[in-house]
């Protein structure tokens, strides 16, 4: 009140509470919480608590939720949040894929994918580059592109399988295999199509050879 402060923000949050062993704990949990509202939010001041989430594991794909905060009582307390954790792994590139989901107690909510490129120190190129996607948006140009990529490597193949196959005398599977460095589900796949295209013809016991 004396310095007229209207915001604080506790950065990270487990560090101002004191609750040891008994972080998970919700009641326990919730009297340190409770000071928050006693000495700060009840005398007109805005609280930001950064907090984190349970370990990423394998969810990258998964949008963060509160349920992810870790400790007790947390994801309870907040009545509005902002939540950011990766969609992508991060390959030490500079280039950061990022969940971020908002929402609160008033009824606002919304999910975006925020792609930032911060550069990379090495390069001499620290920067700052962000942008919000709509996720279904994403993952649609996402898809595309894959796709595309697929689509690419399949000609690419079947060129190169064109090129090992001889037109007057069978090759087995497993040597155009070991050349083209096909695996052998793959290389079935596209043998499947050029059979289709009527380019190649296979015969031998369980299709095992070339021609």
């Amino acid at each position: 009140r004396e310095k007229a402060i209207r915001i604080v923000v506790i950065d990270p949050l487990y560090r101002a509470l004191r609750c040891g062993d008994n972080a998970g704990n919700v009641y326990a949990m919730g009297e340190q919480l409770d000071l928050i509202s006693t000495k700060l939010i009840a005398n007109g001041i805005t609280v930001i608590l950064l907090h984190h989430f349970k370990k990423q594991g394998k969810t990258y794909e998964d949008e963060p939720q509160l349920e992810d905060l870790s400790q007790s009582g947390v994801s309870e307390f907040g009545r509005q949040f902002l939540l950011l954790k990766r969609r992508r792994q991060y390959m030490m590139d500079g280039k950061h894929d990022i969940w971020f989901s908002w929402g609160g107690s008033a009824g606002h909510q919304g999910l975006r994918v925020l792609i930032a490129d911060t550069g990379l120190r090495k390069d001499d190129n620290i920067q700052w580059k962000a942008a919000l996607h709509d996720p279904h948006a994403l993952e649609a140009a996402e898809a595309k592109i894959k796709e595309d990529r697929e689509k690419l490597e399949m000609e690419r193949q079947t060129k190169e399988l064109l090129a090992l196959i001889p037109s007057d005398k069978p090759r087995s599977k497993k040597s155009i295999s070991e050349d083209s460095g096909i695996a052998r589900a793959t290389l079935t796949k596209r043998l499947s199509t050029l059979v289709a295209s009527g380019l190649v013809e296979l015969c031998g016991n369980k299709d095992t050879e070339v021609v």
